[in-house]
């Protein structure tokens, strides 16, 4: 639409004459023009948002690309979904520090940018620059694909194992309830975990063959079904073992948990009560480290593995002396804690965030 009149001058209403604000170089805010009424595009109109009283969230106006100040125009970022970091950083500059770091990644690895990113951090907190209290990465595979290594084993035939081993379990401890009521028995936290102690039992545990110490390992306690019907495929058991589950007395019989006074020739260590086998783990490792550092024992590259469950992580022995294993720098301790979400009582507290939780405590 052209016209000869000057719409303000002639005290015209732009919306109400279907006039194009932009088109005739009008004004809005000269105009006291309503932007979003009259359908204006703030940004193309070069319209400044806070002169002229918009709401850039109605507006739908993108904060960060019309150099919108977003505090100073009373902007809700999370409604707006403005990154609040992003609101007062310049993206110019973030760009650059961004691609600075990538470079480094590209041309000197990830160790380099873990020891820059390290080195920068310790400079902020020397300046007195805040940062977060806590440190948790991002609820996902931390392994990137590439660095993946392929299984070696025949996984068919592994997991048609560990099926029948589920099973096994499974069956043992309902037919012994069966047999008698009130016997009890636990299925979920093995059910759960099966994959875990697969893959340790099959690739990382090592017995005393060739002259190793053999690597020590404190099972978790309610995952004991599943250790026994493992060994009953291995024939260790045979089927009057399983049937006496949680029925020992005699000889002939499983123990409800690992128990190394009634099975002595099974278990290395008694993991139950729940939190036992953790704080176990890391004065075993604590003293394993102090016998190699003085020559009373040589324990060369002998590892202990620590199984334990999300929920029993609430118990005040299970994280009780992580601090020890953090201060003496146990690299010969690997706990693996299987999240399930299950307590004895009752399902793991909140969200489902439990792994980031574990993690600013373990980490």
């Amino acid at each position: 639409m052209s016209s000869s009149v000057d719409p303000v001058e002639a005290n015209l209403d732009p919306v109400e004459a279907n006039l194009d604000p932009v088109e005739a170089n009008l004004d809005p805010v000269e105009a006291n023009l309503d932007p979003v009424e009259a359908n204006l595009d703030p940004v193309e109109a070069n319209l400044d948002p806070v002169e002229a009283n918009l709401d850039p969230v109605e507006a739908n106006l993108d904060p960060v690309e019309a150099n919108l100040d977003p505090v100073e125009a009373n902007l809700d970022p999370v409604e707006a979904n403005l990154d609040p970091v992003e609101a007062n950083l310049d993206p110019v500059e973030a760009k650059e520090w961004l691609d600075s770091l990538d470079a480094v990644t590209r041309n000197n690895g990830d160790r380099v940018s873990s020891d820059l990113i390290r080195k920068l951090t310790d400079h902020a907190r020397d300046q007195g620059i805040g940062l977060p209290a806590a440190i948790t990465t991002p609820f996902k595979n931390t392994i990137n694909p590439e660095d993946e290594r392929v299984m070696p084993g025949d996984l068919f035939m592994e997991r048609r194992i560990r099926s029948l081993v589920r099973w096994n379990a499974m069956a043992m401890v309902m037919r012994a309830n069966d047999n008698e009521d009130g016997l009890g028995g636990h299925i979920s936290s093995f059910s759960s975990s099966a994959t875990l102690y697969d893959i340790g039992m099959n690739y990382f545990f090592r017995g005393t063959a060739n002259g190793h110490p053999g690597d020590l390992v404190f099972y978790q306690g309610h995952s004991a079904p599943g250790m026994y019907a493992r060994s009953y495929l291995e024939g260790v058991f045979d089927e009057s073992h399983l049937e006496n589950f949680r029925r020992e007395v005699g000889g002939k019989g499983l123990s409800s948990y690992p128990h190394p006074w009634l099975m002595p020739n099974y278990w290395q260590f008694p993991t139950v009560s729940m939190g036992l086998g953790p704080i176990q783990a890391i004065y075993q490792a604590h003293v394993m480290k102090y016998q190699q550092k003085r020559g009373l024992v040589d324990h060369r590259d002998r590892k202990i593995w620590c199984f334990l469950g999300d929920g029993e992580c609430d118990e005040p022995e299970s994280l009780g002396a992580i601090g020890l294993a953090g201060r003496e720098g146990l690299g010969n301790l690997h706990f693996v804690v299987n999240c399930n979400l299950q307590r004895l009582d009752g399902p793991v507290r909140g969200n489902g965030k439990i792994i980031q939780e574990l993690e600013d405590h373990l980490v």
